[in-house]
């Protein structure tokens, strides 16, 4: 999918930079929503061994 999205606002931008600090963009984004989810998956852990104790 890299190579065809960079290809993509390449050609809609004429600019090989602004590709790819999209394609910077979107890996942080990413980054981002990971780190969020593992946060909460580890509160509901957290909640649960409260709950047993």
């Amino acid at each position: 999918m890299g190579p065809s999205l960079i290809g993509y606002v390449k050609g809609q931008t004429s600019n090989t930079t602004i590709a790819l600090m999209f394609l910077s963009a979107l890996l942080v984004i990413s980054f981002v929503m990971t780190l969020l989810i593992r946060l909460q998956n580890r509160g509901e852990v957290a909640g649960l061994t409260e709950k047993q104790a």
